[in-house]
């Protein structure tokens, strides 16, 4: 047990230790520009610009307006009944409304 313990934390430190970034002066070199290539253009930045036309408004075409449809309620015939659950250890009865046959 002992054994995985140690396991364990010398692979956690590992991790720890392999991600860490280097610091101080000489852990970075230069790179030259001729090595980089267009990266190291200076960035130029143009917008385009659109010159929009004189607004023209457009009327929509008339058209006649589509008949409503009609709609009609059909009443479904419901009745009480009660359904029995177990609450508590005991049978309870809920009432509720089912369509009726």
């Amino acid at each position: 047990m002992r054994r995985a313990i140690s396991t364990v934390w010398l692979c956690a430190a590992a991790a720890v230790a392999g991600c860490g970034v280097p610091t101080g002066a000489d852990s970075f070199e230069p790179i030259a520009d001729d090595e980089i290539g267009r990266l190291a253009d200076a960035a130029t930045t143009t917008v385009p610009t659109t010159t929009l036309p004189a607004t023209t408004t457009i009327e929509p075409p008339v058209t006649e307006p589509s008949p409503q449809p009609t709609t009609t309620a059909i009443p479904i015939a419901e009745e009480p009944v009660n359904i029995y659950f177990l609450l508590r250890g005991r049978l309870t009865p809920f009432p509720q409304n089912v369509t009726a046959p």
